[in-house]
């Protein structure tokens, strides 16, 4: 979230629009970028100005160049506008790898934060996807478990079945979380030490799909013994 004050004496808006969503977004002349988030009633800020996470990210070892097209977006043009700045600063944490990890960790947080902030579910989907590859070579495995089950939701209810309680959102920009972590575990189970990780989710995706099936089929016996009892 962005500090009160914005705008120092020196500070000027460059650059106005609407997100998708329909929020406003504005940039301003130190390059830095926020978006009006009325649920929150404050401005998020999405593009830093000198980022330093973004200048010493160590992500792009994991994204293939294939995966760049998703990538184009609304974050993308954003960036765009700031990259050319803050490029002079060395790269701080290539002496301490885990601390470079830790940035890259952070940094990628920030691109899906920014992503959802912005309605841009094609780059979410690729900064996700980023997202796990890194966590999954780096071996993180409490930050992999909070994001599997972040898109598990809860293991007991079906997402046609969700309680009306709960604060769990079955879908995000668009995509079901569940079948986002099918298509992500496999990313995880590239790392042997994550084997564990990997089963368990698998399995616990796989009940809810039988559960699922068995659902559908006492719906449809249900629906069958009501016609036959109508008919009679």
């Amino acid at each position: 979230m962005a500090d009160v004050d914005m705008f120092g004496p020196d500070i000027t808006i460059t650059r106005a629009s609407i997100s998708e969503p329909g929020f406003p977004i504005i940039t301003l002349s130190n390059h830095a970028s926020y978006s009006y988030d009325t649920s929150i009633g404050a401005w998020l800020q999405l593009i830093h100005a000198d980022d330093l996470l973004a200048v010493n990210s160590d992500h792009q070892s994991v994204t293939p160049s294939q995966d760049l097209l998703q990538a184009q977006g609304p974050l993308a043009q954003l960036q765009g506008q700031s990259s050319r700045f803050g490029r002079q600063s060395t790269r701080l944490f290539r002496s301490n790898p885990g601390r470079q990890q830790s940035s890259t960790a952070v940094y990628l947080e920030n691109q899906l934060s920014s992503c959802v902030a912005l309605g841009s579910a094609k780059e979410y989907y690729h900064w996700l996807t980023t997202y796990i590859r890194y966590l999954s070579q780096a071996g993180f495995e409490a930050r992999l478990r909070e994001v599997c089950e972040e898109l598990l939701g809860p293991p007991h209810r079906t997402i046609s079945h969700q309680d009306k309680t709960s604060s769990w959102n079955p879908s995000v920009l668009g995509y079901q979380k569940r079948s986002l972590l099918r298509q992500l575990l496999p990313h995880i189970g590239t790392n042997i030490r994550l084997q564990r990780l990997f089963t368990e989710f698998k399995e616990q995706l796989d009940a809810l799909n039988v559960r699922k099936i068995e659902i559908s089929i006492l719906n449809l016996d249900s629906f069958f013994f009501h016609e036959t009892e109508v008919a009679l």
